[in-house]
């Protein structure tokens, strides 16, 4: 009896254990089918572009065959050729990106990929004695422009944006590029910036005088300075702002001087901008001295102009008090530009009476004649603390050529190198003349600039220009009682 009961039970227990490996393989089956589905589904939506195209070349194929698919494809392969030729700039502007960023991807960013991300130690392990990857960023989109790769990658958990910014050196060696830059486009988003080829390796042209231009048609918010390494031109703003300009000798900083009163020259000549100009060694700036409304290349002078532009600045801070909160430039009320060169000659090495004196006039100005249109564009060669004390009341900065590359973060601030602002590696050649870097308004990220060159005859043009109406003056000589212009 017990043997009948034990067979029993055990056709019972292997119908139910069979039951069971059914449903467990079928389980399995449709979460394998599942997963495939959504594989499928995911990357038909991330690589639609790629799906789209293979699909359609499939559908081609089955309809007349490989020969005319080649006979076609060679086709337009010849005219793409010939539109590149001659309209290059609407061939890239409709075709090449997209061919481009396609083929790079898949050729390069993508089957290179996950090794790049772990030799440089931006994949995430877990904690403990087990070290098992827990995953690593993947690439949404690459978008490949003129000289720029555009790498959007979507971040996993425990990674972060700085953690990115710290391996961006090893990332461009990966690559091969000269730099790599970080910007967070999101929470988990960031794009990675390749640099394949250097567009700022030429002089950028100054631009061409327009006598026809009027004084009211300059931005004085957007005025040209030259070319970003983005191919595209790069402006400044010079209202409601102070410009300190850091590099060392020979780097180019003068260039940013000329080059934004080259940009405002039909200001300068209507009087909607006054220059003014503080000249300690009396060369650079004196070469051009008719462009400037005031002129001088002494303490005394100096000292003289900056008290002109605090009265003015006070006279317009009565005018406006419970009417406006900045001025609006016009002929009665222009903009006064100063351009003052080499600031250490008086605010250390003049002596301590002329340094306590000429710190407290440039404090008062940095600190409250933006907004009541004064703009003061400072130029140092060493922009330490010590040497420029109202550092770090100026709004903007540009970092050209330095030493070293505590220089560089004492000109654009804390961390600016290890966010790629790389001027102490620029070269000493002309063609790292005029090249700087700079932060743009709410960004981030340093941008590498260069300023646009003028040589001695483009300034001596700008000078006929700006006095094509009449002569201007020059600031009188310490004692001299003649009204400041």
């Amino acid at each position: 009896m017990a043997f009948f009961v034990m067979r029993w039970l055990g056709k019972i227990l292997a119908a139910v254990l069979e039951i069971a490996a059914v449903i467990f393989l079928l389980c399995k089956a449709i979460k394998g089918l599942g997963v495939a589905v959504w594989w499928v589904l995911s990357t038909v939506r991330r690589f639609w572009r790629t799906t789209v195209g293979v699909l359609a070349v499939a559908y081609l194929v089955s309809l007349v065959g490989w020969v005319p698919l080649v006979i076609a494809l060679v086709t337009a392969a010849l005219g793409c050729v010939v539109w590149w030729h001659e309209h290059v700039t609407t061939f890239e502007r409709f075709i090449g990106r997209r061919l481009r960023s396609w083929w790079l991807r898949w050729t390069v960013y993508q089957p290179r990929w996950k090794n790049w991300v772990r030799s440089c130690g931006l994949a995430v392990y877990a904690r403990g004695e087990n070290q098992a990857e827990l995953g690593l960023p993947s690439i949404k989109a690459v978008r490949s422009g003129p000289s720029w790769d555009e790498v959007i990658v979507r971040l996993v958990p425990g990674l972060t944006v700085e953690d990115v910014e710290q391996s961006t050196r090893a990332l461009a060696v990966a690559r091969g590029a000269d730099r790599c830059l970080v910007r967070q486009l999101g929470p988990s988003t960031v794009s990675l910036d390749f640099q394949r080829r250097d567009v700022l390796a030429s002089l950028v042209d100054c631009g061409k005088l327009d006598v026809d231009a009027a004084g009211t048609d300059v931005d004085l918010e957007r005025v040209y300075a030259g070319l970003s390494e983005y191919s595209r031109p790069w402006h400044v703003p010079l209202l409601a702002c102070h410009w300190l300009v850091g590099a060392e000798s020979r780097a180019g900083k003068n260039s940013f001087t000329w080059q934004v009163l080259r940009s405002v020259a039909p200001a300068l000549r209507d009087g909607l901008v006054v220059a003014h100009a503080i000249d300690p060694k009396g060369v650079e700036l004196a070469y051009g001295r008719t462009v400037f409304a005031t002129y001088t290349d002494t303490a005394a002078g100096a000292l003289e102009l900056l008290d002109h532009l605090i009265d003015i600045a006070n006279a317009r801070k009565a005018e406006l008090r419970g009417k406006a909160r900045k001025v609006t430039i016009s002929r009665e009320q222009p903009l006064h530009m100063v351009e003052f060169d080499e600031i250490a000659a008086l605010s250390k090495y003049a002596g301590s009476q002329v340094k306590a004196k000429l710190d407290q006039r440039v404090g008062l100005l940095l600190t409250q004649a933006a907004a009541l249109g004064v703009c003061l564009r400072g130029y140092v060669q060493d922009p330490a603390k010590d040497t420029v004390a109202f550092r770090d009341l100026f709004t903007r900065r540009l970092c050209l050529r330095v030493p070293t590359e505590q220089q560089v973060d004492m000109v654009l601030g804390d961390d600016a190198v290890k966010r790629g602002a790389w001027a102490h590696r620029i070269p000493q050649t002309p063609q790292g003349k005029g090249v700087g870097y700079v932060f743009g308004e709410g960004v981030r990220e340093p941008m590498r600039v260069r300023i646009g060159w003028n040589s001695d005859p483009s300034i001596k043009e700008l000078e006929q220009y700006v006095t094509a109406r009449g002569q201007v003056l020059a600031l009188p000589a310490a004692g001299q009682t003649d009204a400041v212009a």
